[in-house]
């Protein structure tokens, strides 16, 4: 869905920002069963069917994200479901979250690997608008 097609049906899928306006931050929300207030959310627009995704999951797909992981040793498009490079990738590796904006919501998603870091601005519709170093 993240690429903008509904496995299922084939539909298009529409993604956006979507923030809890009550949001408790004590472990998982009460309200909308996240942890994070922001979250990437995709709904099709032929079966209304939708999902939720973490950020950084989003910006992952990015390819200045693509590129960042490669050149330091941890590929995104491999080794998915093998441990040993999963807990590599855990050790070496945070992603943090910062509203940066509220009218429109822009969000900036910051990646760290082994000191070194790069992020990416996402708008309301979660298209890159900037990326730094």
């Amino acid at each position: 869905m993240i690429e903008g097609i509904r496995p299922t049906c084939s539909g298009p899928v529409e993604g956006c920002l979507h923030r809890c306006d009550d949001h408790d931050e004590d472990g998982v929300c009460s309200t909308c069963g996240h942890r994070p207030e922001v979250v990437a959310r995709f709904e099709c627009e032929v079966c209304t069917e939708w999902a939720t995704s973490t950020l950084g999951g989003v910006a992952k797909y990015h390819p200045a994200a693509v590129g960042f992981h490669y050149d330091h040793g941890l590929p995104l498009q491999k080794y998915f479901d093998d441990v040993a490079h999963i807990n590599d990738r855990l050790e070496r590796t945070a992603t943090d979250c910062e509203v940066r904006e509220t009218d429109p919501l822009r969000i900036r998603i910051t990646m760290t690997i082994d000191g070194d870091q790069l992020w990416l601005d996402l708008e309301a519709d979660l298209t890159v608008a900037t990326v730094g170093p």
